[in-house]
């Protein structure tokens, strides 16, 4: 898959473009801008429209989830469908979501119902997706709409009907736009299966009437949204085309992709249009001449919107798995993260989100929920569904709102942007031995008869819980117990487990032999004359010679040497080369009087021939 501008050569090489101290300051500015960028329009309302904003930048004024923390998941009801559907947020905290069923619910921020609309329209996309309504919320608290049909629905504050308008269009993917006076705009279409359809943007009055209408005979399905620049200019999408018109309705250019493009519009800070299109490329487009400014493919096909922070780095997501972060001044690409669930890259349909410090949060399909660091370092990840294509929302305290699709219906996710002091491995392990501890969203790495092992995400610590749980290597749990120890290694006593779902493991760091177990800290046993930071019970990776292979208990042990030292090692399959890197995680064991590290691995497929053998 070419990382290129169209037209340039392949290169799989992304180069690290900032040092620590510009990427530093990158983050606090990006912090005080997005603080004060919230938009006038949007009264108090945290998230009042799809992607945040008339600008849709996707990104929030505060700090997001950093730990996994699931506050609540509701159902939306046997069978229901969310598919493309995306919460928004109004500034009581309550959660809007559509579903296929032509059904608006809301939710208080505790997840308690509020109440509900039905549109009545149900209908199936050009892609033979389901459509979902889709709401936008006003300064004062007035709802509207966006149904399957096409038709625009006010309600009030509280669910009660106040109009509906019919629109040209027989068919509806995209998302309403509420504009500073408080007139609406919706992309809507005419949908005449096989051979196109005809497309309308319009402008309607906050009184059901139409303020003005436009509209491109043939040009296609439309899922693009429009979006809406400080100075009112207009933004849309249909098929190739991205048409610009003025805060009149009247079309300044018109310009022309040589692919499809399926996606809402981003305005960036520096005035440029976002898009991706169908190629995979994502494309920057001048405001004031309607020419190309960039473009970069990083992709095979997308139709999801460019998200971009404040001060510029706009995060974008193709097929057939990949998320990537570039300047939106410039589009170089600064990072490229692969959205890989069991061995295989799954497809990121929908956008990502951001929060006020460049983090990244977003779907994939089979399920997968993940969270990136402003560099594209994975953050979290969960999957409780089987398809997650929603885009996220952020509430005012950063709480993260998302739909996913299971077997039995669709289910909206809160995650929690604050979590308790002690809700990390590592500042569990510092307390004192017959202390309570609960730790939430941590990844299971290890699972031993009686016992199983869970870090923190960013591979700072592990511990041992002790329980019989039905768990597996890549569960996420939320763990409460009792610090102890179990043998010599400090564990979570009469634990308490609930399975959340499956992850991505965080990646594991490659060892020296003479580090691994490292010292005793605190309350926390370490190998005898051991150096560095404790790490029992932390995935890690170790390479070197393999030697003393033998049988035991019906598992295999052999010694692994490095220039450093010697670790035995624990597996349920011989290596089958006499030098091989193994990933497994850090116990300790008994030598006499002394302890020493041991490895334990999980499966044959961490064994792997040493690189360079």
């Amino acid at each position: 898959m070419p990382d290129c501008p169209r037209g340039g050569a392949a290169s799989g090489y992304v180069k690290e473009k900032r040092s620590m101290l510009r990427y530093a300051l990158a983050v606090l500015s990006a912090v005080l801008v997005a603080a004060q960028a919230v938009p006038s329009y949007a009264g108090t309302h945290p998230w009042p429209m799809y992607h945040r904003d008339l600008t849709r930048t996707g990104q929030a004024s505060v700090s997001g989830p950093k730990l996994l923390d699931l506050k609540w998941s509701v159902d939306l009801g046997p069978g229901t469908i969310a598919n493309y559907a995306s919460p928004v947020v109004d500034a009581q905290g309550r959660i809007y979501i559509g579903t296929a069923d032509g059904v608006l619910r809301v939710f208080n921020a505790d997840g308690s119902p509020a109440w509900t609309y039905s549109t009545g329209a149900t209908q199936s996309t050009f892609f033979g997706d389901q459509n979902t309504p889709s709401a936008a919320i006003a300064a004062d608290g007035s709802v509207y709409v966006l149904d399957a049909v096409g038709s625009l629905h006010r309600l009030s504050s509280t669910g009660a009907h106040v109009w509906t308008y019919d629109s040209p269009g027989t068919s509806a993917d995209s998302h309403p736009a509420v504009l500073p006076g408080g007139d609406v705009l919706i992309a809507v279409y005419e949908y005449f299966p096989p051979v196109g359809a005809n497309a309308h943007l319009v402008c309607v009055k906050p009184d059901g009437t139409v303020r003005w209408t436009h509209s491109y005979p043939g040009v296609g399905h439309v899922l693009s949204g429009p979006a809406v620049a400080a100075d009112g200019s207009i933004y849309v999408a249909a098929f190739q085309y991205l048409y610009k018109y003025d805060s009149g309705g009247n079309l300044v250019w018109t310009y022309v992709n040589p692919g499809h493009m399926y996606c809402t519009p981003t305005i960036a800070p520096d005035g440029r249009i976002l898009l991706t299109d169908q190629a995979g490329y994502i494309v920057a487009v001048d405001p004031v001449t309607g020419t190309e400014a960039w473009s970069y493919r990083f992709g095979v096909f997308s139709q999801a919107p460019v998200a971009v922070t404040a001060d510029g780095l706009a995060v974008g997501a193709a097929w057939p798995g990949v998320v990537a972060g570039l300047e939106a001044a410039s589009g170089d690409l600064l990072w490229q993260f692969q959205t890989i669930v069991d061995g295989t890259p799954r497809r990121a349909r929908s956008a990502a989100s951001l929060d006020a410090f460049g983090r990244s949060y977003f779907g994939v399909d089979l399920g997968m929920i993940f969270a990136l660091d402003r560099r594209g370092r994975m953050l979290w990840s969960l999957n409780v569904g089987t398809r997650t294509r929603s885009t996220p929302a952020f509430d005012a305290q950063g709480n993260l709102y998302i739909a996913t699709d299971t077997p039995t219906g669709a289910r909206l996710l809160c995650f929690s942007a604050t979590s308790p002091g002690t809700a990390t491995v590592g500042a569990a392990k510092s307390l004192a031995d017959g202390q309570p501890v609960a730790l939430p969203g941590k990844p299971v790495t290890f699972v031993g008869q009686g016992f199983f092992v869970i870090q923190d995400w960013d591979a700072a610590a592990g511990i041992r819980v002790v329980s019989d749980a039905q768990v597996a290597v890549g569960d996420v749990v939320n763990v409460s117990g009792i610090l102890g120890l179990q043998g010599p290694e400090r564990a979570i006593l009469q634990a308490q487990v609930q399975r959340l779902g499956r992850c991505v493991l965080p990646a594991a760091p490659h060892l020296a032999i003479r580090d691994l177990g490292g010292s005793t800290q605190g309350a926390n046993p370490g190998v005898s004359g051991g150096r560095g930071p404790n790490n029992v019970g932390l995935q890690v990776r170790a390479s070197g010679a393999v030697s003393g292979i033998q049988q035991e208990n019906g598992a295999v042990s052999f010694v692994l040497t490095d220039g450093s030292g010697s670790v035995r090692v624990i597996s349920p399959a011989a290596p089958p080369f006499s030098f091989v890197t193994v990933t497994g995680v850090v116990g300790l064991e008994a030598d006499g009087n002394a302890l020493r590290p041991v490895i334990r691995l999980r499966t044959a497929s961490d064994i792997l021939p040493q690189a360079g053998n």
